[in-house]
């Protein structure tokens, strides 16, 4: 692959076209439905830059179905990298006919700290529970990190406003 530009848009390529999974490999992988390769639609990797993306983002995953699948459930996880349980979401009576699909999550935000994040898909096809763990990691980055000790970091990143009352301004009950 050969391409000009900036190195994040050079690397965004080079993992984009990393990611895709061929026909061929999904259809050699066990199961009634695989699931390959997954990514961030607004930047078309694995990683999320939280000083360039804003808004809206789109998670894509992209499976085969290699039968009908009349009432099939969906189950997508998304873990800290201590195994924590973020978020989930399950999707139910799912009709899929045999071929690619694409599977998108829109999400307002993702107000997740910088850190290492794994995507788990579980599917039910009437008679088994497919799980796949989805590489490569959810990468989430920002050069403006907080100045926390890690440990008492957490994983969400959310806005709070914060303000410091004067004694005064505190009314004291007495008894």
């Amino acid at each position: 692959m050969q391409q000009d530009g900036s190195a994040k848009e050079i690397v965004n390529a080079y993992e984009a076209k990393a990611l895709k999974t061929n026909r061929e490999e999904l259809e050699r992988m066990p199961g009634s439905i695989t699931f390959g390769s997954w990514y961030i639609r607004e930047s078309r990797s694995n990683r999320l830059d939280l000083e360039t993306q804003s808004g809206r983002l789109t998670v894509r995953f992209e499976a085969f179905a290699k039968q009908d699948i009349r009432k099939g459930m969906l189950v997508i996880i998304l873990r800290s990298s201590e195994n924590v349980v973020l978020w989930s979401g399950m999707y139910a009576d799912l009709q899929i006919r045999p071929g690619p699909w694409k599977f998108d999550l829109a999400f307002e935000s993702l107000p997740l700290n910088p850190g290492i994040y794994s995507w788990e898909t579980r599917f039910y096809d009437g008679h088994a529970w497919l799980e796949h763990l989805q590489s490569p990691e959810l990468s989430i980055v920002s050069e403006t990190d907080a100045d926390i000790f890690s440990y008492l970091k957490g994983s969400l990143n959310l806005a709070v406003d914060f303000d410091l009352l004067d004694q005064t301004d505190c009314e004291v009950e007495r008894l």
